[in-house]
């Protein structure tokens, strides 16, 4: 579990662009929740389709991917390596 960890870290250190797609993936999720649970309480008639939401994820992050991947990796900086000493200390 700390390898796969300590290698999306190393992905999110290197395209942290990544990280606006998934704020923007966690913001439309909690919108669909608030519409269903509107739909289940019987405030609004309107649900949306399951198609409808994942295709806007995957779409979601298939921009941000190559949006991350066009802009390049961010160079290291040497507050990298004090994380990855910390990560390694608590290895142990």
């Amino acid at each position: 579990m700390r390898v796969v960890i300590a290698r999306l870290l190393a992905i999110v250190r290197k395209y942290p662009t990544l990280v606006d797609g998934a704020f923007v993936i966690i913001a439309f999720v909690g919108a669909k929740l608030l519409l269903e649970y509107a739909h289940a309480m019987e405030w609004i008639h309107f649900e949306p389709p399951r198609w409808i939401s994942l295709t806007v994820i995957a779409v979601t992050f298939l921009i941000a991917y190559v949006h991350a991947r066009r802009k390049g990796p961010v160079p290291e900086s040497p507050d990298d390596d004090a994380a990855a000493v910390l990560l390694d200390s608590e290895k142990r």
